[in-house]
């Protein structure tokens, strides 16, 4: 299936009143995009994640408990009310795994080799690890374009991500450098691929790298959204041998 400007993603076309600046470089529009340096995003969830497990559990807990005592013979229904504080549970644990993750490695920062990934080409840098992570660890790369609708509002809200593309590729091992590590990065990205598309919050094509390292006790993950663009680049596709060096 080709993709074109926005395809897959109609009512994502500028308009000429809703044209933000440089309408002709959208991977311009966001700060770290522009100065080639992409925090991991997973960072910003973690105190949410925190807050809203130990908000959950203090619910959960305090209803379950008090209909446990009140009930003088209990029913199937009232060992279905567990599964609240279980999964109060699993949250508090995922938020606790996401902090250790952040006091073990720091915050990994994408740097982009160009500005924007052209269609065609590839994603090309490097990912800086402050620490926490041995050079001789297997690294995980994994490029997703993926096509998220939302739809209704409030309680009905829906979110529909559909992975359209995607590859990856496995490292033996990292780089020293700078008294932390570098992870270098570069994915070949097919031509007829979608290209970024986020000006519509209810219908965006959104580009993900995932990086990640098995490491006894919690693992390193990140995730940067990076842009990915035709640009005059993508009217010359990758060699035979530049795809070689790449693989």
């Amino acid at each position: 299936m080709g993709w074109g400007r926005n395809a897959g993603c109609p009512r994502c076309a500028l308009s000429d009143e809703s044209s933000p600046p440089n309408p002709a470089a959208p991977w311009l529009w966001r700060r770290d995009w522009s100065e080639r340096r992409i925090r991991d995003q997973n960072r910003s969830g973690i105190w949410f994640l925190l807050l809203f497990s130990l908000f959950w559990n203090s619910i959960a807990w305090g209803v379950t408990i008090a209909t446990w005592r009140g009930a003088p013979k209990r029913g199937p229904e009232h060992y279905l009310i567990l599964l609240f504080p279980f999964l109060g549970v699993l949250l508090l644990v995922a938020a606790l795994l996401a902090a250790i993750r952040r006091i073990r490695y720091g915050v990994a920062v994408l740097e982009l080799a160009t500005l924007p990934a052209p269609l065609g080409r590839a994603l090309a840098g490097h990912v800086r690890i402050g620490s926490g992570l041995a050079p001789d660890r297997e690294v995980s790369l994994r490029l997703r374009a993926i096509h998220r609708t939302v739809t209704g509002a409030g309680k009905n809200r829906r979110v529909r991500d559909e992975v359209v593309w995607e590859a990856g590729r496995t490292l033996p091992g990292a780089i020293p450098k700078d008294g932390g590590i570098v992870v270098p990065v570069a994915i070949p990205i097919p031509s007829d691929a979608p290209e970024t598309a986020t000006l519509n919050r209810n219908d965006r094509i959104l580009w993900l790298l995932d990086v990640s390292s098995a490491v006894p006790g919690v693992d390193f993950e990140a995730q940067f959204e990076v842009p990915v663009f035709r640009t005059a680049e993508s009217a010359t596709p990758l060699t035979p041998e530049e795809l070689a060096r790449l693989r």
